[in-house]
């Protein structure tokens, strides 16, 4: 997109005294299976989202072997197993921030009494035949009806070889789906009317296509437009260097403005050999919302890998209010004409 000192020694000890600890008093993952298959009950089912890489939020192979093994444990002892329902972001987020309008619909829809998430990590551990990875799970079980906690399981275990390869097969980001659908919690009544689109329908722009926002909402009104690249990573649109984070006196922007010469919005696929599917998020909000920790691809083509954490944009819009919301799906590449 083109937008003119601790001690070592000490902490390995530490690390080392919780595994040794871990493992002598964790009981078996199907064990622990096994209890949460009593938490849940003999008349209730269960679905199975993501589990994820923590902090990056990314959704791969590996966390899906853990998924299916979830699931496995589950049908071993007479849970019946849902078809698979991607809202994990939801679970971890019910505790701090509660559910927005949007997300009470997803997590209504789950299709399931329970419905199970979780994220890992993989830490390298010392053992005398050196070093290991170990990956650590937590997994999370909440029911529907009055989002409480079932059961938490908290499980470390040894990576067999060939997990590396698992990790680095990702197939999408658990913190942009939920930049995707979060929205303000505080009321309807308290939000500024949104509406927002690109200038094709379909929105399929053939590589370095020149695109335009339209946005209305109400006057006086702050808006910001997020793009979400095909990377999962972020990167801020407006405002920008040529044109300031002020309130709009007539509540409508065409981005880029036709006064502003030669700043134009180009769409660039991340692979120029793939068409690929990106996202903007244009946000309107009654106060500011601070997202200059952003890079904003001024006069240079966006190349992916460089964008701002999608994790630290959706804490800051759980903690921002008054906010609206529209999401700008469209493609870029070859494939588009």
């Amino acid at each position: 997109m083109d937008i003119i000192p601790a001690h070592k020694s000490y902490r390995w000890l530490l690390v080392l005294l919780f595994a040794l600890g871990a493992t002598a008093c964790t009981p078996s993952f199907d064990r622990q299976m096994a209890e949460l298959a009593k938490e849940i009950g003999p008349n209730e089912s269960a679905a199975v989202s993501w589990i994820y890489e923590e902090p990056s939020g990314n959704i791969t192979s590996l966390g899906d072997d853990w998924r299916q093994r979830v699931e496995k444990g589950l049908r071993d002892h007479q849970v019946e197993v849902k078809a698979r329902k991607d809202i994990g972001v939801i679970i971890d987020d019910i505790g701090s921030f509660g559910l927005g309008g949007d997300e009470q619909k997803v997590w209504q829809q789950a299709g399931a009494d329970v419905v199970i998430s979780g994220n890992y990590h993989v830490v390298s551990q010392s053992h005398s035949g050196g070093e290991k990875p170990h990956i650590y799970l937590t997994i999370k079980a909440l029911r529907v009806d009055d989002s409480a906690v079932v059961k938490t399981v908290l499980w470390q275990d040894t990576l067999a070889a060939g997990w590396s390869r698992r990790a680095a097969s990702i197939h999408g980001n658990a913190h942009q789906k939920d930049i995707e659908i979060i929205t303000d919690s505080s009321g309807n009544q308290s939000r500024p009317l949104l509406s927002a689109q690109l200038d094709r329908n379909p929105a399929c722009y053939p590589t370095g296509s020149v695109a335009n926002i339209m946005v209305h909402t109400d006057p006086g009104s702050y808006v910001y437009l997020l793009n979400l690249a095909a990377d999962n990573t972020m990167t801020l649109l407006y405002p920008n260097k040529k044109m300031a984070d002020q309130p709009l006196p007539s509540g409508i922007l065409t981005f880029p403005p036709a006064a502003l010469a030669g700043v134009q919005l180009q769409f660039y696929p991340l692979d120029p050999q793939q068409t690929c599917s990106e996202a903007i998020k244009v946000i309107s909000s009654r106060v500011p919302i601070d997202f200059s920790y952003l890079p904003i691809p001024e006069n240079t083509l966006y190349a992916g890998a460089a964008g701002g954490d999608i994790k630290q944009v959706a804490t800051t819009l759980k903690q921002a209010r008054g906010w609206s919301e529209k999401v700008l799906t469209y493609m870029v590449g070859p494939d588009c004409r």
